[in-house]
């Protein structure tokens, strides 16, 4: 299971999301001088009253953490494993969307001035999308090297 290049991409695929719980992805100023960092695991208490459409957020974070996992284990099963990475792109494409949208209604709603810097948070979907990309490709090599003995035979 680990000697396969595409599972080292994958588990960086699950270490890129679990960080994207943790680290903040957008921070807010305050009248009050206060900053206020709204990260995965905050977000509904960050700010009372204010957009509350972030289940997308959740949505797509679960999907792109659950196939980074299930690919890790579907490691003979190399068509479901590239749809489980085709599926992840897709979700960390519309989650990145969603950050930023998420962003910049917190922003609106409660009328503070967004701060949306060089984060590391802000590269970690970015970071997820090429691992992807990466997996995919080496599960593509693994997939015809595999055809290519079975002609052989």
């Amino acid at each position: 299971m680990i000697q396969r290049v595409q599972t080292l991409w994958l588990l960086a695929v699950l270490i890129l999301q679990s960080l994207l719980w943790f680290l903040p992805f957008a921070s807010f100023s305050r009248e009050s001088g206060q900053d206020v960092n709204v990260a995965l695991h905050s977000l509904p208490h960050t700010v009372e009253g204010a957009f509350s459409g972030y289940l997308s957020l959740y949505i797509c974070w679960a999907i792109a953490a659950l196939s980074a996992l299930i690919g890790i284990f579907l490691f003979k099963k190399r068509k479901q494993q590239m749809k489980l990475c085709v599926y992840g792109i897709i979700s960390s494409v519309l989650f990145a969307v969603f950050a930023w949208i998420t962003a910049f209604k917190l922003a609106e709603a409660t009328q503070t001035e967004l701060h949306m810097g060089t984060s590391l948070s802000l590269f970690l979907p970015v970071l997820s999308l090429i691992c992807f990309f990466l997996a995919l490709r080496y599960i593509r090599k693994d997939e015809a090297l595999v055809k290519s003995l079975d002609r052989i035979r």
